[in-house]
C-alpha cells in the first residue's frame, strides 16, 4: 500500500471524525438505540467506513471497542455532557479509581478523561450545527458548555479543519442543511 500524502491523512481523520459523531448523533435520538434497524443500519455504516478508513487514522473511538471501564465512563460523560462534571464523578461512575480511569484513557484513547469530555463536546456540538442551522453557532458552544465563544471555535477547527461558520457556509452552499422554517408578519 502507498504511503499517503499528508492531506489525505487529514482528510481520513476528519472523515472518521464525521462518521462517528453522526452515528452517535443518529443512535442518541429518541429510540433510536432501542431499535435495531436503527443499530444494524449504523453498525453497517461504521463498518463501512472502517474499510475505509485506516485503523491509525481512526481518531474518534466507537464505545464497542473500548474495555468495560472506559465504556462505563464514556456512558457517563456523553449522559452528561450539557453539565459541568468532574474527573472525580467520572470515576465513580466507572466503578474505579481516578488514577484507574485516567491510566485506562490514556492506554486504549490517548486522552485522559477530561479531554475526551471535551472531544465529546465538540462532537456533539458538531453534530447539532449539522442538524440546526437556526441555532447561532454562540448558542451552540454555549449549549454544549463552551462559555468562551473564540476557544469553541479554534478546537473545532482543530478538530474538524474549519470553523463552525466555515462548515455551516459549506453546507449552506451544497444544500445539504435542513431547511429552516421562517415565521414573518402579514
Amino acid at each position: 500500500m502507498r504511503a499517503l500524502d499528508p492531506a489525505d491523512e487529514v482528510f481520513l481523520e476528519q472523515y472518521w471524525a464525521h462518521v462517528v459523531a453522526h452515528a452517535r448523533f443518529v443512535l442518541d435520538l429518541p429510540g433510536a438505540s432501542a431499535n435495531p434497524g436503527v443499530r444494524e443500519a449504523t453498525e453497517q455504516y461504521l463498518e463501512a467506513a472502517r474499510r475505509l478508513v485506516p485503523a491509525a487514522h481512526r481518531i474518534a473511538q466507537v464505545d464497542a471497542e473500548l474495555p468495560p471501564m472506559v465504556q462505563r465512563a464514556s456512558a457517563f460523560i456523553r449522559d452528561n455532557l450539557h453539565r459541568p462534571v468532574t474527573a472525580v464523578e467520572i470515576a465513580e461512575a466507572s466503578g474505579s479509581s481516578l488514577r484507574a480511569v485516567q491510566g485506562a484513557f490514556k492506554i486504549t484513547l490517548g486522552v485522559t478523561p477530561m479531554q475526551y469530555l471535551l472531544n465529546a463536546r465538540i462532537e456533539a456540538a458538531h453534530a447539532q450545527l449539522l442538524a440546526d442551522p437556526a441555532l447561532s453557532v454562540g448558542a451552540l458552544a454555549r449549549r454544549w458548555g463552551f462559555s468562551n465563544h473564540g476557544r469553541f471555535s479554534m478546537r473545532y477547527r482543530e478538530v474538524y479543519g474549519e470553523s463552525p461558520n466555515e462548515t455551516r457556509r459549506r453546507l449552506e452552499a451544497a444544500g445539504a442543511l435542513p431547511m429552516t422554517v421562517s415565521v414573518g408578519r402579514r
